[in-house]
């Protein structure tokens, strides 16, 4: 940003129109309490076909990032439930890792090696 007050700045004006945001859909729910949130606004004030575009993009595009995250996170739980995990299960366990070393000259990768996790702890 160039300087510690022009970054200020851009993170208040940020907060103004957050702030600008979360009214403008406390309003529309008033309005509008049916569920479905922007489904729903978006279908009344545009129509059905743009209401229904937007749900699919939102799926497919949108919150594709979250999508994957939360399945990342869920693919941890039963290693960290079960005794054995799936881990083992499946034979990801001992999967080759790149190996990142930072030496005089900056980090680079210098081949792969592999990295043991070991299993949840017994229930």
């Amino acid at each position: 940003m160039g300087s510690p007050a022009l970054l200020v700045g851009a993170w208040l004006v940020t907060a103004v129109m957050t702030i600008i945001g979360a009214l403008s859909y406390g309003e529309l729910a008033a309005m509008m309490p049916g569920a479905g949130g922007q489904y729903i606004y978006l279908r009344e004030a545009l129509g059905r076909i743009w209401g229904f575009l937007f749900g699919w993009t939102l799926f497919l595009v949108i919150q594709t990032g979250t999508i994957a995250a939360v399945a990342g996170g869920l693919r941890e739980i039963p290693g960290r439930l079960l005794p054995f995990g799936l881990d083992d299960e499946l034979g990801l366990a001992h999967r080759a890792r790149p190996r990142v070393e930072i030496g005089p000259h900056g980090a680079g990768q210098h081949g792969y090696r592999h990295q043991h996790r070991e299993p949840g702890p017994a229930l």
